[in-house]
């Protein structure tokens, strides 16, 4: 009977913790999941090495220092990037110019201003953009939560842009473009286009050469980014860096069709829970069925794509994460929303609660 009585509590701190969670984890939010050590590369053009502006001003150069502010241990930001750039120079640029004997925990990617500017076929932009991704992604160690996309600035809200609405229109389409790849990859993206379209009524947000940003308006572009970017504890980074590696493995092995597989992140207990739009299942072998029933083939499977939100810790040996899916099929796009209760158990991080919704269609 102490037995029943003491799964009960567990199951009624589960159910108190998921609701408190619910109402307040930044479930819509783009976050940043930061080591306690950062290492950072970043990839693109002008934009991106600050052209007409102090090392010091560059924003990468800002967004480091802010984190060492907020207790992580950083070193100056390495970049693959150079002015006037398109993303074939940017792939070039990364064969000739990547150190492989070094390590990054985040790599940044802002690249497309000169392939609008130099009036290339937009049809170019989306498949080379999608290979600096996927080297992004193998420069960060195959953690996909260590690479951010940020939006292209829009120009034409420069003294030399002179308020040409077709450069905004162009700008428009490549930031759509990137957005959607990003959102389909599950990496975080950062819309600081709205940013650059002040400067015609902030003058200093422009640099002197007229047309790139200055440092105050990298400056507003790093507070952006620093409103979703959470610097890990050093005990924090060793669990949160194996549950990631767990969490993405299962990614791994739905894309390749093996449920099976997928299902060894879940706690193999008649206590695990699993929370949908159909209802509470319980236990390992019952959400198994639940699986392979509601996806009884590759082509019900689709390819999956994860992203990570946020991680938070709640004692020593559970952690929550919340996260989107997204389901690429041939028929239809369905995706939705996670929240995962991560448990250490037997010096193993193991889902025991999942609740994972879908958005109307």
């Amino acid at each position: 009977m102490a037995k029943i009585q003491n799964l009960w509590t567990i199951r009624k701190a589960l159910f108190w913790g998921f609701l408190i969670l619910i109402l307040n984890v930044r479930i819509f939010s783009q976050n940043i999941l930061l080591d306690h050590q950062v290492s950072m590369l970043a990839l693109g053009d002008s934009y991106t090495i600050g052209e007409s502006v102090e090392t010091s001003q560059r924003w990468p150069h800002l967004f480091v220092a802010e984190l060492e502010k907020r207790g992580a241990e950083v070193s100056d930001p390495d970049y693959i990037a150079t002015t006037g750039w398109t993303t074939s120079d940017l792939l070039e640029g990364i064969s000739n110019r990547l150190d492989r004997d070094k390590s990054y925990d985040l790599v940044s990617v802002l690249i497309g201003v000169n392939n609008q500017y130099q009036g290339m076929d937009i049809e170019i932009y989306e498949p080379e953009l999608r290979k600096i991704i996927d080297l992004a992604i193998e420069i960060a160690g195959g953690e996909r939560s260590r690479v951010i996309v940020l939006s292209i600035p829009d120009y034409a809200y420069t003294p030399f842009g002179k308020e040409e609405l077709s450069i905004s229109r162009q700008i428009d389409a490549y930031n759509a473009i990137k957005e959607r790849v990003a959102g389909e990859y599950g990496i975080a993206y950062f819309n600081i286009t709205p940013i650059s379209r002040q400067a015609l009524s902030h003058p200093d947000l422009v640099a002197s050469d007229g047309l790139h940003p200055s440092g105050k308006q990298y400056k507003m572009w790093v507070e952006k980014l620093c409103q979703s970017a959470q610097v890990l504890s050093k005990d924090d980074s060793a669990d949160f860096d194996q549950i990631r590696k767990i969490f993405y493995q299962q990614e791994d092995d739905w894309n390749k069709g093996d449920i099976d597989a997928f299902m060894e992140a879940y706690w193999n207990s008649d206590e695990l829970q699993f929370g949908g739009a159909n209802g509470i299942t319980k236990g390992w072998e019952e959400t198994l069925q639940r699986y392979k029933t509601g996806y009884p083939d590759r082509a019900s499977m689709g390819k999956l794509s994860f992203q990570i939100k946020d991680m938070s810790r709640h004692s020593e040996n559970v952690v929550s994460l919340t996260g989107s899916w997204q389901l690429s099929r041939e028929y239809d796009q369905p995706g939705g929303h996670f929240l995962l209760i991560w448990r250490k158990i037997e010096g193993e991080w193991k889902i025991v609660v999942d609740h994972t919704s879908q958005r109307l269609q």
